[in-house]
Formats: C-alpha cells, sequence, structure tokens
C-alpha cells in the first residue's frame, strides 16, 4: 500500500515576481484530532526541508518595501475536512480531495513594519480555513540585525552566487535532488505578466486567485 500524502500548493510572494510550487509532502499516519492544527504542524515541520532551496531560487524582494528579503512569514491555510479527490460532497460538487496552502511572504527583516504586514496577511489566509492565527507581538529592531541569508544565496553556504552554476534539480530547476521527489509543479510568474514553467503537474488542484 502506498503511503499517504498532503497536496501543498506553496507560492512564495515577493514583490517582483511569485514562485508557485504543488508539493506533496509524505504524511505518516492519518490525520486525528484537530486536522487543521495537526496539518499545520506537519507542514511546518517538512517545509523546514525545502525552504532554504525554496529562498535560493531566486533573489526575491520584500513584497512591502521592494528591499532585499531576508526573512520569510508563513501563512497557511488547511481544507483536510474535504472528501477525496473526485467524490461528491453534500452540496453535490466533486471534491478537489484534501488540500494545504503554504505561502512564504518574502519579508526585509521580521522586525520591521513590513513582519507586521506579512503577519496580517498570514492570518487573512488563516481565517478562510479556521486555522488559528498568529498572535505572537513581533519586536520592532532599530536597525538590520536578522542575521539570515538573503533570499537568492546559496542555499548550503548562504554566499552569492550564479544561478547557473547552483546544483538545481534539472526537472523542476528550484529545488535539490533531496527534495525534488515532493515537487510536482513549479512555475515562476513574473511581474510583466510573464511566466517561467519549469515543471507541468499532470495531476493539479483548482487553480487559486
Amino acid at each position: 500500500m502506498s503511503q499517504p500524502t498532503l497536496f501543498c500548493k506553496t507560492r512564495v510572494i515577493g514583490l517582483d515576481c511569485m514562485l508557485n510550487v504543488d508539493v506533496v509532502f509524505p504524511v505518516a499516519g492519518p490525520l486525528t484530532g484537530d486536522p487543521r492544527r495537526e496539518v499545520l504542524a506537519l507542514v511546518r515541520q517538512e517545509f523546514m526541508r525545502v525552504l532554504p532551496d525554496l529562498k535560493s531560487s531566486h533573489p526575491f524582494l520584500c513584497q512591502y518595501c521592494g528591499n532585499r528579503a531576508h526573512e520569510e512569514f508563513l501563512g497557511f491555510g488547511a481544507w483536510t475536512h474535504l472528501p477525496p479527490k473526485g467524490q461528491l460532497m453534500p452540496d453535490g460538487k466533486v471534491s478537489s480531495g484534501p488540500f494545504a496552502l503554504a505561502y512564504f511572504y518574502a519579508v526585509c527583516e521580521m522586525g520591521s513594519p513590513c513582519g507586521r504586514e506579512a503577519q496580517k496577511d498570514a492570518n487573512d489566509l488563516a481565517s478562510y480555513s479556521a486555522v488559528p492565527r498568529d498572535r505572537r507581538m513581533l519586536t520592532t529592531r532599530p536597525q538590520r540585525s536578522t542575521g539570515q541569508p538573503p533570499f537568492g544565496s546559496c542555499a548550503k553556504c548562504h554566499g552569492p552566487h550564479e544561478y547557473s552554476s547552483l546544483r538545481l534539480c534539472s526537472r523542476c530547476k528550484i529545488t535539490s535532488v533531496v527534495t525534488c521527489k515532493w515537487i510536482k509543479g513549479a512555475r515562476m510568474d513574473k511581474e510583466d505578466g510573464t511566466s517561467n514553467v519549469w515543471k507541468v503537474n499532470p495531476d493539479p488542484y483548482p487553480e487559486l486567485a
């Protein structure tokens, strides 16, 4: 029997572009109790393995001020209560299947007003699916002290690199070989309206606005 999986539509959002990635995570066992809380914990844990590769894929700009992004804020939604894909729901519509959303808002630094804007956007996303809101008080820092490497730096040494020389998977273009099997689709949408499709998901979930 194949291992259960969870489809997670992922976006890394910067001022000048947005990376869309369809990720399918392995699930250790059936979700019980409050499924949204359990999925939230699962996705946070697994994304720690994927995030360095996503961050190194492009020199994203802060979505809110346009400066080089160093940090990110995770917005999350979960619809794990849906019937399996293809089954009819009570309203007669065909289910898209259980899925989750993970939005990474590229931020210059979380201790700036941009961090609070990212937290607000993440909480707006959470409210759509009854995921608990992030109620942390973000501390304002008087000057850059993030200590985090910028988006677009090497995922291993955090130094600058030429994108043509970065060790990318030849199929998905944005992640290392370790996590490539989780990536089912990848597309970079740019500010000028153009897109680079690196990998087409043959079995996508519905597009999101």
